[in-house]
């Protein structure tokens, strides 16, 4: 499994967790910084478990103000009604004036590859790790 790229808020103020159960396998692990939030994904995000990425993202969304990252590193799969649930948060944050930036340094090859060969790269913000997004960060028109 290759290394997690370096992912840590340099303030935390809170932290949740939304763990997987027998019926999906999509952990989430929620970190509130005083500049964004950063949420981890672990294990599967299909179809099961597209619900409760849209309600952490939706929680995350209301809690910053400015950027929520999202950490790849820990998806070992993602399904195409994952990909649906990131390019419609994209779509939120930006109504709201707000960001979302993927985190793909140590996403797996199956989770680049379905980015790539849908063609959403490019229609989200991607940073190889959370140090990128310390510069300013404009997202695709």
């Amino acid at each position: 499994m290759p290394k997690a790229p370096h992912t840590h808020l340099s303030a935390v103020d809170h932290v949740r967790e939304h763990l997987a159960d027998e019926t999906e396998r999509l952990s989430c692990r929620v970190q509130e910084g005083t500049d964004r939030v950063l949420l981890h994904l672990s294990g599967e995000l299909d179809l099961l478990g597209a619900p409760k990425a849209a309600r952490v993202f939706r929680e995350c969304l209301n809690t910053s103000s400015g950027t929520v990252v999202c950490d790849l590193a820990g998806l070992d799969f993602l399904a195409t009604s994952g990909l649906r649930v990131l390019l419609e948060v994209n779509e939120q944050a930006r109504a709201r004036q707000q960001e979302l930036v993927l985190l793909t340094g140590g996403a797996s090859a199956e989770v680049l590859r379905l980015l790539e060969i849908t063609d959403t790269r490019s229609m989200l913000t991607c940073r190889a790790d959370l140090e990128e997004t310390d510069t300013p960060v404009v997202a695709a028109p």
